[in-house]
């Protein structure tokens, strides 16, 4: 037994006042909530000497805020990676995001509760989250980018 256990096994054993017994409980750990984690992998493909420009339009877009906008609260991103691949006439462009979201409560946001309970037990809700992630993200990319004059190609986006 541990100390906390033997300790409140004691507590019950000894006699109180007016024949009434205390019992020591441990305080109940808050329930950890329903948090899912997402890869999302943007590839750009960019032209020689306008990758700066393309990065510089795409951080003034601030895409984190854009992301965790479509959460409406329900989730962030916690993190956020670029990574160049160059080659001999263009250059490939990885974006990363790890976002944070918490899937039951951002589908009870948008639907209601009962859409958000059988999602949860048929286990679809994380699919139906990738997805809106995807489409969402690809059209945040496609509205900031399109009307700049810039030559960048969105190549895929990918959300594991």
């Amino acid at each position: 037994m541990t100390v906390g256990v033997w300790s409140a096994f004691i507590a019950l054993q000894a006699p109180t006042g007016f024949g009434v017994q205390r019992i020591r409980r441990r305080p109940r750990a808050s329930k950890t909530p329903y948090i899912t984690n997402f890869k999302c992998v943007v590839k750009f493909n960019i032209t020689n000497l306008t990758g700066d420009i393309v990065l510089n339009h795409i951080r003034k877009a601030n895409v984190p805020a854009m992301i965790e906008e479509q959460l409406e609260g329900q989730g962030s991103v916690t993190e956020e990676q670029e990574m160049w691949n160059s080659g001999i006439r263009s250059h490939d462009l990885y974006l990363t995001y790890r976002i944070n979201v918490n899937c039951y409560r951002l589908i009870k946001r948008k639907k209601n509760k009962i859409v958000a309970k059988l999602l949860r037990y048929t286990l679809l809700q994380k699919s139906i989250i990738k997805n809106i992630l995807k489409e969402s993200i690809e059209k945040g990319f496609l509205k900031n980018l399109q009307g700049r004059g810039i030559i960048a190609v969105l190549k895929s986006c990918n959300v594991t």
